[in-house]
């Protein structure tokens, strides 16, 4: 998915879905994750990242 945010990714895999003939697949990977909100990450996170150790860095 981070490979899409730039408009090069975007242009990239918009060009290889419609050379596979996947237009469809590559719509679907595009808007899977609009209706995703920011207490979904909050809980997920504190399910799944809870006993990972955590690193602040602080760059000067």
């Amino acid at each position: 998915m981070m490979r899409r945010l730039s408009s090069m990714g975007q242009a990239y895999y918009l060009a290889m879905a419609e050379l596979d003939h996947d237009l469809p697949g590559y719509l679907k990977a595009v808007t899977r994750y609009d209706d995703v909100t920011l207490d979904d990450l909050v809980r997920v996170s504190s399910r799944y990242l809870a006993t990972l150790p955590l690193v602040t860095v602080v760059v000067d």
